[in-house]
This record gives structure tokens, C-alpha cells and sequence, in this order.
């Protein structure tokens, strides 16, 4: 360890010398602290340097240069080490750059072992200490034969070097150059050099990359062995008031500047203040939703139901989306304190429904409606009603299984069950599949599917576990199924009972244009496929033996997506919804309210507009109205509405505030216009686009998918035709909900007038048709799957350099831990590491400082970032052309959770073998193409793809706001699908940052 040609007493003093940054890690030092006389900063670097130990980037010209090295311990007059150093710091967005130049007439180094004894040689050390008042901070050291320990110590005293030398990964890179000979003591050298970088996720278990303006604690140290020193020169640009390279107390202010001298406001901005844009045209709806378990933790709930004789809900969580399903029935206290569900039972199928028997109390018997695959080596599902009993302690017996009923069913599964008045078991099933009836089940009296079914579970017979009741309808038909209590549906989403009328509810989802619900009654044939609700649908196929009743409630597309039938209502909260059916739907979060009398709408009325994915209603004992909101993991409950606002809302674009000359199209100065990589078809629109934030706040910068914004924003989109401005569109953040409102131009193009929530249709002088989409036709594709926000978002804004002049703009927040959380996650599990304990070990704890989740500067820089390719540019890919007109067009609907009626997802991230398309049979009509899949490869004749962008009508891409068909769009995808091989590649998405 010490150099061979020392005496006896100095290796002895040099042994005790080489061993003080170890033991020092327990020792606390004097109590005096020396007064911080210098500041240094740690510069941003405009281009990387490059790690090869020559310093010679220009970069580096623009770091602080660290040169008053000393040996502050000592007296006054021997402090000055015998050999120079001089270091400088930068950083980016990504990297810690550090370099140094070191004097040094004896280069030595013989460790260079990763995380060995390194500072027994000479050594460059660098300390970081992030925050002053938490614990951690880190070691890094380079020695001349470029030897390397990296070291997070989460606090001074538990352990040291022997305990946190190897426990975790780093990603130090660097690289030396040494001015003369490595370890030859004979000869005169000059000195050395190192350059290295650090990323910030290895300092992610102190929260990660720090804002510009912030401040660290640091110490730059040195080890000097040389031939002829009498022991090793120890130097830092720190007075330390002892030889502890460890003494934090010490350590001296590093102030991290932002590009271009940015701080964590960036460039001095215009505020957007006064806008008018307060509020909502229409009159608010009587309720809003707020939480009713603020604390609780739930993942994918399902349904919620009050539990009989105790003060607690059955709650279901449900993934039904996965090739594992697997649904969890669980216990929810009844109080709006609770936090966790009680876990009563776990299942490998998804659970619809469950329901209690009459006679709970006397037998403890509780239904479930399932799906799943059943029995050993099956591949398709089966839906099933199976019944579990129920001890007095309220624990589900899991050996109780019964099965009560079962039927083959690979989707529109049906499952919500009901016991009536009757005492009978009531269950609905759907078509079986998830196209346009593909199994013709919905005329069939021969099978248990489309239908609602009635069972006596009380007096089983036959060897089943349930009776056939003698006066359901088809018992006496010919090849029926007596079960049959109704038939005719598609896909039946929940079964409510009015407890004092004895009406059967049943909301339903329908296919390409009507969502509806009704009230079924005995023998009923409702219609599916031959009708869509009360419309004609698929006249060609085979019909019922009865004849077809309407339902009694229907939406448009335009205005529901996925309905979700609910619960008439008898609570005493809200004495105007005794009586009424409430609703809603899964993809706009409407809630409606619907009052009848023998089979005729007396009221009916949007009573809360949300942004809920619901998926089921609930009456709580105490006369709320619960809703499950599968898609933002929680339980809300309907409250009274906020008051409308005190000024209306504007009725022309010149009183909205959003432009200075509107005739003009002059925008508020506070207005930040952008472009998008790829423009969405708009019958040959062009876009002038802006957003508006309120006051001085930020956008929120996301990986993936649309970007956040603040309450306030407004997204501003002005199409023009032939030079024609036709409207502007605005969508408006207000209370965490977004809403659209579209303006059109009149003919003098001076100013624009709101259009009403319904839409508007305007014949233009050649003939064409342009559609003004109305509110919810617009928000049908602003879904919560693309987080509301269309074109806001990486792939998209990564133009130019669109986002590096809005970091100096100031108008970007990111929480960059989460990103840095996210590149360990994936270096994990790339090396088939995805072990907790590992990445509890890099991500930040409570102990350290936190990470910051407002930083203005991007996660990457910008060419390091993701971005969609313009599909009119044919020297680009003609693969990554097709995927991007597919990613700005379809994927907002087309993706999970994201209401396309579909199982395809053509989001540009997706990897092409999950897309969904290759040789699938379409879900819904073939428009006369002969044998006709999603998409062939080789054959975009019988690709069903190619032809949605030039349909119009039923069945049409976009289905919303479009009249003219996009024939470029349609040749770009048959070029694609052309060239694709039999079977596309497992070609990687496009990079996530």
C-alpha cells in the first residue's frame, strides 16, 4: 500500500493518513465550522463534452474554473500544496460533467479495481451533499489509472465505505491522460488529466437532477503521492477545519445555472390575466362528484354494493382487460375515512356483479356474474353465475363455490344479476362476442346468449343448481331456452331493480351510433343485430319469433360512448331524484337522470358532468349516490353543483380575451402558439394553434401522452379553408374538467360566434359540407386515454426547437425523478432485475431531499426525445410515416380504455405485435369487403384499415366532425400495408424518453 522507497516512521505516518477518509466516516469533528468565503457554480453546458480525458471541448471554456486548492487544516504558510489543480463542473439536462487538471511530477496509481482502495494512489475525489439538512451525499473518486469508486453514503456514521461501497449500482463514466509515465517513480512527469459525467438517476436517491438556481454543498479533493514528498498532499477547494474529507460541515456552496443563466422562472413572461373565458354557456348541472373515500387505495374497481346487515360495501376490483384476468371481492367500511379494502376473495376471472339473496341474513348466499377460462387447457371463455356463502363473521367460504349456470361467451358477456320481487334470480348475457354479432346470437332462442335470464334458485331440479320458473315466457317454444325471460341484447351493462314498482332496468351498450337502456319486461325481443337500439342495423339478418320493442332511453355517439346502466334512486338526500333512474356513461362521464311512468319519459336531464370512466352506480345506506370510476381508481359521490358564474360566458371570440385584434387573429401576447409534427385531418383544414396559461403557470411535460395543464389553460385551434378561417376551437380547463366550444367565423372574417353545444352543420358555396362539432362530439376524441389533450404532447411538440426555446421560455414543468424512476425500472428489467429491494435502493426515501417535480427543463435534450414523422415526407420511413398518421388520427380513440369500440391500439408506442391488426376479422361491419380483415399484409384490398379514412357515413375515420374523405391518408396506408411482410416484424415502438 505505501511506496517502497519511504522509511519506516513516514509509512507508518502515510498508513495512518491513507486509512482517515474511512474511519472519519464516524467521527463528528470539532463543533467549529469554517465561514463560507467563496460560492462556486456548476454551469450548463450547451453541447455535451467528450469523455476522452484531453479537455479539449470549447465547452468547457464556458465552466468556472476551480484553482484555490489548499490544505485549510493546517497552519497558516503550509496550506499551498506543492502541485496546481484545477477543476471545473457542468452539467445538462442528463450529466454531471467534471473535469480536472492535476500537476503532479510522480503519476502513480497501482488500484484500479472498481470501488477498491483508490485514494491510496493519486486521486481526484468530488463530494456532493444535495441538501443541508437531510443525511446523504455522495463520493465519487478517479485515480490516475483511471480506477473508479462511486459511493452513496445515506448518512455519516452507519457503516461507511466497507458497508456502501458496492450496493448499489452507478453509472460513473470517465476517461484519463497522463502527462508523462504511469507509475515510474524514476522519471519527471508533468501531470494528468480526467474528464468524467455522471448521470443524475444515480443521485435519484436524493430526489435526482437538481432546478437551475438550486444549491448544493460540494467538495473538490485531491491526493498528491509523489517521490520526494515526505507524505501525500491532501488539498480541497473547501476549508476544512480538519483533514476529514467527510466533514459536510465544511463543504461549500454549488449553485446550479440553468441555460442560457435561466433560473427556475426562466425568461421574464407576460401574464395571462383577465380572461373571460369563466364559466360555461349552458346552465350548470344540478351535481358535480366529489371524493366518498378521499384516502382509499383501489386499483381497477369494478362495482360497489351496500352489504346487508353491516355498515360496509362489497367492492370488486376487477381486471378484465388482460389474457390473466382476475378479480378481487373485497370488504369497504362504510366510513369516508377508510383507506384499504379487506381482501375476502381472489379469483382468476373477472367478476361483473355481485348480488345478495333475499334471504341473506337466514343463508349467506351471494352471487357473482364471472368470466373466465374454465376448467384445465381451455382457451375461450365462459361467462357463469356461481354463488359463495357467507359465515357470520362475514368471511366468503372459498371451497362454497357453486356453479349455478354457465354459457360459452368470448365477449359482451353480460353477468349483472338481480333477484326480483318474485324471488327469482335474474341475469343478462350478451352476443357472445365483441364484432357485430358475429355468432348471430341475438335472434337465437336456441342458446343462453342476448338475453335476460330468469332463474328460481331456491328449488333446484334436475341436476341443476336451478329450477326453469313455469311461467317464464318461452318455456312451451320449441328449442328455446326456458330460462329466456327477454332476449335481443348486445351488450347488457348492469341490471338494477326499482324496489317499490318492481320495474327491471337494463342500461345497454350499443355498436357504431346509439348507446341506450330499458325497461325489461316479460318475452320482450329488443332487436339486436336487426336494430341498434330503436334504429336499423343489420336488416338482412334472421329475425325472433316476436316482434321488436324500442328501448326507452337512447343517446347518439355524439353524446354518450359506453353507457352504464345504474339504480333508480330512494334515498333522502336528494328528494328531487326519488324515483329516477340514474345513469351514465363510461367514456364522457355524463350522469343523467331519467323519470318515467308506464313506459314514457316524464323528465329526463343531465344531472352531473364529469370526467369519471364509470362503471357502475350505488344508493349508500345513508342516501348518497355512489359512483365507481374504474379509470380513476376510485369511489366518488354526486354533491350539489357550484353556482353559475357571475359573468356570462363569452358569446364572440373578441370577448374571450384570447386576442387582441381578433379580425386580425392578433394573439394576447401572454399566448404561446405551437405547431404539431402531424396535423389531424380536418377535410383539408389547416391549423394556427395557441395555449393559453393562466397567470405565470407551466405545462407539465409526460413521457407519454398528453401533457397536464392548469386550471385556466385554454388549447386554441383555428381552422382555415382555402383562406377561409371557418372556426376556432377552444378547449378549457375549469375544476380538473376539460370542455370544448367552437366559434365560427362569419363571412366578413372580423370576429366568430359561439356555436351551441349541439354542433352545426354550414353548407360552404362549393358544395361541401362543414361540420362544427358540438361539445361532446368533440371530447369523443379529447378521451382521457389521451388525457384530454390532442396534439399536447411529446411525439408531437418535439419540432424544431419548438421545446429548448419554451425551457428558456419558462413555461415547462417536469417532475424529472419520476422520469429518472422510470430509466431504473427499465434498466432493470432489461437485465431481469426487476427485484424491489434493488429499486427501493435508488429511488428516494423520506430521510433524503425530495425530488423536484417542477423543473423547467426538459427530461432529454430534444433530439434525444421521441417524435412523429411528418407522413407527407417520402424520405422519411415509409413504416414510421404510416405509424404517425395513425398516431395523430386513430390512436386517441384506438387505445385501451379509450372508448374505439375496438381492440386495436395504433398508438405510435405500441410495438406492432400488440397493435391488434394483423389478419384480425373485424369487430364490426365489412362494408361489402369480401373476406375482410383489419389489416392483410401484402393485400390492402381486403385490409379494412385502408378504407375508414375515405368512408363517410357509418363506419367512418374520424366518426366525428368530418365530411370529406382523406384520400392521401388512404393511399399512405395501402402504400404501407403493400410492402408489409406476411407477418410484420416485433419491431420496437417508437424510443420512450
Amino acid at each position: 500500500m505505501c511506496r517502497t522507497f519511504l522509511s519506516a516512521p513516514v509509512k507508518c505516518r502515510w498508513r495512518a493518513l491513507l486509512t482517515w477518509p474511512l474511519a472519519a466516516l464516524g467521527l463528528g469533528g470539532t463543533a467549529a465550522t469554517a465561514a463560507v468565503a467563496e460560492r462556486f457554480e456548476c454551469r450548463w453546458a450547451d453541447r455535451p463534452p467528450i469523455i476522452d480525458g484531453k479537455l479539449d471541448d470549447a465547452v468547457w471554456r464556458q465552466a468556472q474554473v476551480v484553482e484555490n486548492f489548499r490544505a485549510s487544516w493546517l497552519p497558516e504558510g503550509r496550506r499551498k500544496p506543492p502541485t496546481a489543480t484545477k477543476a471545473r463542473l457542468l452539467w445538462d439536462r442528463e450529466y454531471l460533467y467534471f473535469s480536472a487538471d492535476l500537476e503532479d511530477t510522480d503519476v502513480f496509481a497501482n488500484i484500479t479495481e472498481q470501488d477498491g482502495a483508490i485514494w491510496t494512489c493519486d486521486v481526484f475525489e468530488l463530494f456532493f451533499k444535495p441538501a443541508l439538512d437531510k443525511p446523504g451525499y455522495y463520493e465519487f473518486e478517479v485515480n490516475a489509472g483511471n480506477g473508479k469508486l462511486d459511493m452513496f453514503l445515506p448518512s455519516r456514521g452507519a457503516g461507511g465505505y466497507s458497508r456502501f461501497k458496492s450496493d448499489r449500482e452507478f453509472h460513473l463514466e470517465s476517461a484519463v491522460s497522463v502527462r508523462g509515465t504511469l507509475n515510474n517513480f524514476s522519471d519527471q512527469d508533468r501531470g494528468w488529466t480526467v474528464e468524467g459525467r455522471i448521470p443524475w438517476r444515480d443521485f435519484l436517491p436524493t430526489g435526482g437532477r437538481p432546478v437551475p438556481g438550486e444549491t448544493w454543498r460540494h467538495s473538490l479533493c485531491r491526493y498528491d503521492y509523489s517521490a520526494g514528498f515526505a507524505e501525500p498532499a491532501l488539498s480541497t477547494n473547501t476549508d476544512l477545519t480538519e483533514p476529514n474529507f467527510h466533514r459536510y460541515e465544511d463543504y461549500v456552496p454549488l449553485t446550479f445555472i440553468g441555460p442560457a443563466g435561466t433560473s427556475a422562472t426562466g425568461t421574464p413572461r407576460v401574464p395571462w390575466e383577465g380572461s373571460r373565458l369563466v364559466g360555461s354557456p349552458e346552465p350548470p348541472p344540478r351535481f358535480q362528484d366529489a371524493p366518498a373515500f378521499a384516502q382509499l387505495q383501489t386499483k381497477q374497481p369494478l362495482v360497489l354494493v351496500p352489504e346487508p346487515g353491516r355498515a360496509s360495501f362489497i367492492l370488486v376490483e376487477c381486471n378484465g382487460y388482460a389474457p390473466i384476468r382476475n378479480a378481487r371481492i373485497c370488504r369497504l367500511p362504510d366510513d369516508a375515512a377508510a383507506t384499504q379494502p379487506d381482501l375476502l376473495l381472489e379469483l382468476e376471472e373477472s367478476v361483473y356483479d355481485v348480488c345478495f339473496h333475499p334471504k341473506f341474513a337466514e343463508n349467506g348466499y351471494l352471487y357473482l356474474g364471472t368470466n373466465g377460462r374454465f376448467g384445465p387447457g381451455k382457451e375461450e371463455f365462459n361467462s357463469r353465475v356461481v354463488r359463495y356463502t357467507m359465515d357470520q363473521a362475514g368471511r366468503i367460504d372459498a371451497a362454497s363455490r357453486l356453479v349455478i349456470i354457465e354459457w360459452h361467451s368470448q365477449g359482451h358477456n353480460g353477468g349483472a344479476l338481480t333477484f326480483g320481487q318474485d324471488g327469482m334470480l335474474y341475469t343478462t348475457s350478451g352476443d357472445g362476442t365483441s364484432d357485430s354479432d358475429g355468432w348471430s346470437s341475438g335472434q337465437d332462442l336456441t342458446r343462453l346468449l342476448a338475453k335476460v335470464l330468469r332463474l328460481d334458485v331456491d328449488r333446484p331440479e334436475g341436476g341443476r343448481a336451478y329450477r326453469v320458473p313455469p311461467d317464464n315466457p318461452f318455456i312451451s317454444t320449441p328449442g328455446a331456452r326456458p330460462e329466456t325471460w327477454a332476449y335481443g341484447f348486445r351488450n347488457p351493462w348492469r341490471i338494477t331493480l326499482d324496489r317499490q314498482t318492481g320495474e327491471l332496468w337494463v342500461g345497454e351498450n350499443g355498436q357504431d351510433v346509439w348507446e341506450y337502456a330499458r325497461i325489461v319486461r316479460r318475452g320482450e325481443n329488443y332487436g339486436w343485430p336487426i336494430m341498434e337500439g330503436s334504429h336499423p342495423f343489420h336488416q338482412h339478418r334472421p329475425r325472433g319469433p316476436t316482434p321488436f320493442t324500442a328501448p326507452l332511453i337512447e343517446h347518439p355517439h355524439t353524446d354518450f360512448r359506453s353507457l352504464t346502466g345504474g339504480i333508480v334512486y330512494y334515498g333522502k338526500k336528494f328528494p328531487e331524484l326519488v324515483g329516477r333512474y340514474i345513469y351514465g356513461d363510461h367514456s364522457t362521464g355524463q350522469i343523467w337522470a331519467v323519470q318515467q311512468r308506464g313506459g314514457k319519459i316524464l323528465e329526463q336531464a343531465m344531472i352531473a358532468d364529469t370526467t369519471l370512466g364509470i362503471t357502475a352506480f350505488c344508493e349508500s345506506p345513508a342516501g348518497d349516490i355512489l359512483v365507481v370510476d374504474y379509470l380513476g381508481n376510485a369511489i366518488r359521490k354526486l354533491v350539489p353543483g357550484i353556482p353559475a358564474a357571475a359573468a356570462p360566458f363569452p358569446a364572440k371570440l373578441s370577448d374571450t380575451g384570447l386576442f387582441t385584434n381578433t379580425a386580425a387573429l392578433q394573439r394576447h401576447p401572454a399566448l404561446i402558439p405551437y405547431a404539431v409534427n402531424v396535423n389531424g385531418w380536418h377535410d383539408g383544414a389547416t391549423s394556427e394553434r395557441a395555449i393559453a396559461l393562466p397567470g405565470l403557470e407551466r405545462m407539465e411535460v409526460k413521457d407519454q401522452g398528453g401533457w397536464n395543464f392548469p386550471d385556466g389553460a385554454a388549447i386554441v385551434q383555428t381552422l382555415t379553408l382555402k383562406e377561409r378561417r371557418m372556426e376556432t376551437r377552444v378547449l378549457l380547463k375549469q375544476q380538473n374538467e376539460w370542455a370544448a366550444y367552437s366559434y365560427a367565423w362569419n363571412e366578413a372574417q372580423t370576429d366568430a360566434t359561439l356555436v351551441s353545444s349541439a354542433g352545426e352543420d354550414r353548407k360552404l358555396a362549393n358544395g361541401q359540407t362543414w361540420r362544427i362539432p358540438g361539445k361532446q362530439e368533440c371530447m369523443l376524441c379529447h378521451s382521457r386515454a389521451a388525457n384530454f389533450v390532442l396534439g399536447l404532447s411529446t411525439l408531437q411538440l418535439n419540432r424544431g426547437d419548438q421545446l429548448t426555446r419554451w425551457e428558456h421560455y419558462g413555461v415547462l414543468r417536469v417532475n424529472r425523478g419520476a422520469h429518472e424512476e422510470s430509466e431504473w425500472r427499465r434498466e432493470l428489467a432489461a437485465k431481469g432485475r426487476e427485484d424491489k429491494a434493488l429499486l427501493a435502493l435508488v429511488q428516494p426515501s423520506s430521510r433524503q431531499r425530495p425530488s423536484p417535480t417542477d423543473s423547467p427543463l426538459l427530461p432529454l435534450a430534444a433530439e434525444k426525445l421521441p417524435r412523429l414523422t411528418d407522413p407527407a415526407d417520402t424520405t422519411a420511413a415509409l413504416n414510421d410515416r404510416a405509424r404517425s398518421y395513425l398516431h395523430a388520427n386513430c390512436s386517441h380513440c384506438h387505445s385501451r380504455n379509450a372508448g374505439g369500440n375496438s381492440l386495436m391500439q395504433l398508438a405510435v408506442t405500441i410495438p406492432e405485435k400488440e397493435m391488434g391488426l394483423w389478419n384480425e376479422t373485424p369487430m364490426h361491419a365489412t362494408f361489402g369487403v369480401p373476406d375482410a380483415k383489419l389489416v392483410v399484409p401484402g393485400a390492402p384490398d381486403r385490409s379494412l384499415l385502408v378504407y375508414r379514412p375515405v368512408l363517410r357515413g357509418a363506419g367512418q375515420m374520424p366518426p366525428v366532425g368530418s365530411n370529406i374523405p382523406d384520400g392521401a391518408g388512404m393511399a399512405l396506408l395501402a402504400q404501407w400495408i403493400t410492402q408489409l411482410p406476411a407477418q410484420p416484424a416485433a419491431s420496437p415502438p417508437l424510443p420512450t424518453p
